[in-house]
């Protein structure tokens, strides 16, 4: 179970101003719990029917609709089981499924990605859940070896580059940035994977861990239609952001050694998603951008 709002801020105050960084309070406001997933590889038979699980195939509800992109159905990649999650500001039950186009590797910056990837909700009781067949996705798109999971409830800090920061009236100087960073890992546990060759940094929920730039201008395409570029040219121009609108729903990053994802130059993918459409449980509205 997550902590609450008041102790996330606490902690990350309290670390951040023994950091010596200007504006803790403020910036300790915008932590948040994340939920940090770590995977074994078993047999997919070992992992019982609405178990959380990355790879292999999903556990669905009969009639179940496989999500298709081009006529090629997309890549099953996660299987997360709520009840055991019961993260604040979700559903408390029921299951989300993740998919993408594997094969295909949409970035996200244009329009016509929006059917690269796609989030389904399921709200059943487990006896109804019958164990799905992974279609051929063709052109080498999974599926993926299937790994059971474990959660551990950590602290997010957003990233110095995430925009929310500057949205709400804050900056981290340049020659803050290490210690920012310091602080920020030791919040969710990965102080010690920053000395590792790869680590992969699942999560549901909390901030994402930015390979390129902030990624909240580039949601504008989903209601505005337009691409990257043109998103980047209304930030410019002072047009009203929406960081206050999106929030990251997961970070799937490469994993060679569990599932055996490899995304784009060892990139990560982050599914995006609207407060209100979180709290509507409006899933199929979700916006995946990959960044490597």
């Amino acid at each position: 179970m997550a902590a609450p709002p008041s102790l996330v801020a606490k902690r990350a105050e309290e670390m951040l101003r023994k950091a010596g960084i200007p504006k803790a309070a403020e910036l300790a406001a915008l932590a948040e719990p994340s939920f940090k997933i770590t995977t074994r590889r078993v047999p997919l038979a070992e992992l019982p029917l609405g178990a959380s699980r990355f790879g292999g195939t999903p556990d669905v509800l009969p009639g179940f609709t496989w999500p298709e992109r081009d006529g090629r159905p997309l890549t099953f990649l996660a299987q997360l089981d709520l009840a055991e999650i019961r993260a604040p500001g979700g559903p408390d039950r029921g299951w989300l499924l993740f998919f993408y186009d594997a094969a295909g590797l949409p970035w996200g910056r244009q329009p016509e990605d929006a059917d690269g990837a796609a989030v389904a909700y399921l709200e059943a009781s487990r006896d109804a859940l019958v164990r799905a067949q992974h279609p051929d996705p063709g052109f080498g798109g999974g599926p993926f070896r299937a790994c059971a999971l474990t959660f551990e409830v950590v602290i997010d800090l957003p990233d110095v580059w995430d925009q929310i920061i500057e949205d709400h009236g804050m900056v981290v100087e340049r020659y803050n940035w290490e210690a920012y960073g310091s602080v920020a890992d030791r919040l969710n546990n990965t102080e010690a994977a920053s000395e590792l060759p790869y680590y992969a940094h699942h999560h549901f929920l909390g901030y994402p861990q930015l390979v390129q730039d902030d990624m909240r201008s580039e949601c504008l395409l989903v209601p505005r239609r337009m691409g990257a570029d043109e998103g980047q040219r209304l930030r410019e121009w002072g047009e009203p952001q929406p960081s206050t609108d999106w929030r990251l729903l997961m970070q799937i990053d490469s994993d060679p050694d569990g599932p055996g994802c490899e995304w784009e130059g060892l990139g990560r993918l982050y599914y995006w998603i609207r407060y209100d459409d979180l709290a509507a449980r409006s899933f199929e509205k979700v916006w995946v951008i990959l960044q490597c």
